[in-house]
């Protein structure tokens, strides 16, 4: 019997004379090992040879440029920490080739799309060669590292994710996914002052109930070993305080004051606390209790301010405001907090009251649209459109009043009132260069020029006036609907992106991916048969949507993986029935998927039920020839039946491929050596 090397496999894989299947699946061996070990020299230098055979074999043999190209990308992922080496050069032309042979030459958003589906595939190297690709332009930070970050900690290299963790959260400091995910490997390492800080950014970022939840759970869990750690009741008190639980939040507080009375920021919260339970006076005590000690912090001061105004006290509340100037003069919540007690007076009288003690203060132009700007980010438009007026009747030449007023009258859809403000601008600041682009962006078609303005609010990441921006596009087409969606997404509003996709789909039912972002929408809201529904119909359109066809193969193997690992628990305690029940319903869920049938016809052996057996055991074969451990059991199969040359020859074929299990390649070896006395 001749049972070849893997460098026989190589060889015939290059010389395309036989299928390369048992090589691939030694490939993938190695593929297993590194990500265990990834820096192991010896192994990377086998993965890169063994890729390089494999994807030639792919181009060559099966014309299979898809697969090709992912094998290239893994290997151009370790080949790129040296860029100038020929086996750099020689991989990347290759890769360009098979792209070209399949007339693919993807955008950013493809490549990132395609680096995602990659990384839901388990093929990490590939995924990460494609990411760092687009790091390395800039490309939509805040995601490619967060993915990056992903990727580093599923390849057991947790530096590098928290490396590349912290360049998303630079990228966009709010994204609350990344903090929690940064929060769960320090708590993993016991660094727990790290992990405090950034649940502590999670808290403050997401209001996903599912993450509230986790953190509370593991840090009563944490309260219960240790009830002296202040730090431990301040995240469960923030915890519970943004899910809206102010009591528990109160009585944690309390408890860690108790612990340590000093303590500035534990005291802060309580105060906060007190005000959303708008218990406003006993707020004012609190915040003047740390203020006996601490009389420059301002932010205490204006903590202290709002709540006095709440409780109708004008005259004490502009006092802590002033006092809080007085420290820090541009506080522009001081100025925002004073303003809003005297809405309805003259602005200039308002200001006046910044610094009562400059009887000579003159509010300028810079005042006022600072203030216009801080309005805006507290999402009050129309008090930062008087801002902005009042800044520009103060100096006709500030530019950034200008434009922040144009930007606002678009996001109204006010037309006449944007190109009134903007040729006013133009007019006042001839060479103002973003006057005169959004000057020139007038003379595009309306639908160009809002699909630009929601694009630059999108790389602002700023979503909910990018969809403002898109939904007043009319008529609007597939594209429109389609970019309604991803910022829908972006939102979490997945019930109205829903909707948004099925209109881009009635404008252009023959769009392959419109069907691919409607699968993504129905994984964001867990509903996975309607994902692989969506999926199905984008590969029946386009059988080479590679998104299309990566996702729904990883679910699928998800599927799958869930189906086994149930049977498993009955079967292990020899209750076949259930067993059977648990298999038979995921062949009908799922369809004929060889793992379900092999693990069946296992079932029915052990029950000796032998033509059953026999006949899932060949739909194996059928569905893949070279799945190695269908023939193992083939041979047993065919000893117990008394067909001892064709249990031969499935041991001798099992033998032949790459099987992994030591203990059934032992065993088929001496049933060989047994088998071929009697036969040869």
């Amino acid at each position: 019997m001749l049972v070849l090397s893997s460098a026989a496999y190589a060889q015939i894989a290059l010389n395309n004379t036989e299928p390369a299947e048992p090589f691939e699946k030694r490939v993938n061996g190695v593929k297993n090992e590194l990500i265990k070990n990834p820096d192991n020299a010896n192994l990377t230098d086998r993965y890169i040879k063994a890729l390089l055979v494999r994807a030639d074999y792919y181009k060559k043999s099966k014309k299979n440029y898809a697969k090709a190209a992912d094998d290239l990308r893994s290997a151009l992922y370790f080949l790129s920490r040296d860029k100038n080496s020929d086996k750099y050069s020689m991989a990347s032309a290759k890769l360009a080739e098979n792209l070209t042979a399949m007339d693919y030459f993807p955008s950013n958003a493809e490549r990132l799309e395609l680096a995602k589906n990659l990384y839901w595939e388990d093929q990490y190297f590939a995924a990460a060669y494609e990411l760092e690709q687009l790091a390395g332009i800039g490309y939509d930070e805040k995601t490619t590292y967060e993915f990056l970050g992903d990727i580093y900690q599923k390849i057991n290299k947790e530096d590098q994710a928290i490396k590349y963790y912290n360049k998303s959260l630079e990228a966009y400091s709010k994204n609350g996914s990344v903090a929690y995910k940064l929060a769960e490997i320090y708590y993993k390492r016991a660094d727990f002052a790290l992990a405090d800080e950034k649940y502590k950014q999670t808290i403050q970022n997401t209001d996903d109930v599912n993450i509230l939840s986790e953190i509370i759970k593991k840090y009563e869990l944490r309260l219960q070993q240790n009830s002296s750690d202040t730090s431990v009741y301040e995240v469960l008190a923030l915890a519970y305080k943004k899910e809206g639980n102010y009591q528990k939040s109160y009585n944690l507080l309390k408890k860690a004051l108790q612990i340590n009375p000093e303590d500035i920021t534990l005291k802060y919260e309580l105060g906060n606390t007190l005000y959303e339970m708008k218990e406003y006076q006993l707020a004012v005590d609190t915040y003047e209790s740390i203020l006996a000690k601490n009389p420059y912090d301002s932010q205490i001061r204006i903590a202290k301010a709002k709540s006095l105004s709440t409780l109708g006290k004008n005259d004490d509340a502009l006092k802590e405001y002033q006092m809080a100037l007085v420290v820090y003069p541009d506080s522009r919540q001081a100025q925002y907090g004073i303003y809003r007690m005297f809405y309805g007076l003259p602005l200039d009288t308002i200001a006046q009251k910044f610094y009562p003690l400059k009887h000579d203060y003159k509010p300028d132009a810079n005042l006022y649209e600072g203030l216009g700007d801080f309005a805006q980010e507290i999402n009050e438009p129309s008090h930062a459109i008087s801002f902005y007026k009042q800044a520009l009747l103060k100096n006709s030449k500030t530019g950034g009043a200008y434009i922040a007023l144009y930007n606002i009258y678009e996001l109204e859809n006010n037309k006449k009132e944007a190109l009134a403000i903007i040729e006013k601008g133009y007019k006042n600041l001839p060479s103002n260069a973003e006057i005169i682009k959004i000057l020139e962006g007038l003379n595009k078609e309306d639908t160009v020029r809002k699909k630009e303005i929601a694009l630059s609010y999108l790389t602002n990441n700023e979503y909910k006036k990018a969809l403002t921006i898109y939904q007043q596009i009319n008529p609007k087409n597939s594209d429109v609907y389609l970019s309604i969606a991803n910022c829908q997404t972006l939102l979490n509003q997945y019930k109205e992106a829903n909707e948004s996709l099925q209109n881009a789909i009635k404008i252009d039912p023959a769009n392959s991916d419109l069907y691919y972002m409607l699968a993504l929408n129905y994984i964001n809201q867990n509903s996975i048969q309607s994902a692989k529904r969506e999926l199905r119909k984008s590969i029946a359109l386009n059988k080479n949507n590679l998104k299309s066809n990566k996702l729904l193969n990883s679910i699928l193997r998800n599927e799958i993986n869930e189906v086994l690992s149930d049977a498993e628990k009955y079967y292990y305690k020899k209750d076949y029935a259930k067993t059977l029940e648990i298999l038979n319903a995921g062949l009908q869920k799922l369809g004929a998927q060889l793992q379900l049938f092999y693990y069946r016809g296992i079932v029915y052996h052990d029950q000796k039920k032998y033509l059953e057996s026999l006949s899932d055991f060949k739909k194996v074969v059928e569905l893949d020839n070279s799945y190695d451990p269908v023939y193992f059991s083939l041979g047993e199969l065919f000893e117990d039946i008394g067909q001892e040359r064709e249990a031969l020859s499935a041991y001798e074929r099992y033998l032949s491929g790459s099987p992994d299990d030591k203990n059934n390649i032992k065993k088929a070896q001496e049933r060989v050596l047994k088998l071929e006395e009697k036969y040869y």
